[in-house]
């Protein structure tokens, strides 16, 4: 299924045997190499952040929350080494300004920023943006922008085909989990 990253965030995370909460999802840490879900950080009782790898998440239902069972399944960043790797490259995905493909930038067209993105449960890819008008473009739909539609990814900006620029289709993303 495909889940909006704004669904995820505040889903309690819970061990599937008990059902018990232990933490709420806070943010999803994606890896701009692979251009997947890396980890959860969340939000626990203690002060530090608490992190949950993607590959111990197995089951998302957006009524019930996120279950694991693996009894190590929620660290702290300093016991996840490559976790900390992907944290320390500072890749933030929301917010990115996204381009459109251009040899200078004054050919490329600014379409706006992420405003959301779509994860695939099954591989945790990105599997589409969402990306804001600016300002002066509010009258203008969203677009939707699929992962093999982008170009290139760095921390300054996402680039995508210009000829898929003008699609506005929406994802196909679950609001509610079966």
């Amino acid at each position: 299924m495909l889940y909006y990253n704004s669904g995820l965030i505040g889903l309690p995370v819970r061990e599937a045997r008990s059902g018990e909460t232990l933490a709420i999802v806070e943010k999803l840490i994606i890896d701009p190499r692979s251009f997947t879900l890396a980890a959860l950080r969340l939000t626990t009782a203690e002060k530090e952040s608490s992190y949950m790898v993607s590959t111990s998440i197995d089951e998302i239902n957006l009524r019930h929350g996120i279950f694991f069972t693996d009894t190590d399944a929620i660290s702290k960043l300093s016991e996840l080494p490559r976790l900390q790797e992907v944290v320390d490259l500072g890749f933030e995905l929301l917010k990115l300004p996204v381009r459109t493909q251009g040899a200078k930038k004054l050919a490329s067209q600014k379409l706006g920023s992420v405003e959301d993105f779509v994860i695939d449960d099954t591989s945790f890819a990105v599997f589409q943006i969402v990306v804001k008008r600016g300002l002066f473009s509010g009258f203008l739909p969203e677009l939707a922008i699929n992962r093999q539609q982008i170009l290139e990814l760095t921390n300054r900006q996402l680039i995508v085909a210009d000829a898929y620029a003008k699609s506005a289709l929406p994802a196909t993303a679950s609001t509610a989990s079966e």
